[in-house]
């Protein structure tokens, strides 16, 4: 499963065998109110990301038709 993230920073952990533990390939935890550990994740700006974040709330657009009618009416009108 692939999530977008906005940039920020996250914490979480994982549940393994009913257990909650810290990812064991990350490279930098925290404290949690628990008494355990969190997993950190820092995820940067780039102009990339930026343009999924913002992509991901338009809405999609055909043109494959428009463009497709525009041919025939020129192809069309050479015919004749």
């Amino acid at each position: 499963m692939e999530t977008a993230l906005t940039p920020g920073t996250y914490e979480y952990c994982l549940v393994v065998d009913g257990q909650w533990m810290p990812d064991p390939s990350a490279s930098e935890t925290v404290p949690n109110p628990f008494g355990g550990r969190n997993s950190v994740l820092k995820v940067a700006c780039s102009p990339e990301a930026t343009h999924r974040a913002e992509a991901a709330n338009q809405p999609l657009k055909n043109t494959s038709n428009q463009k497709t009618q525009k041919y025939e009416q020129t192809n069309t009108s050479n015919q004749q």
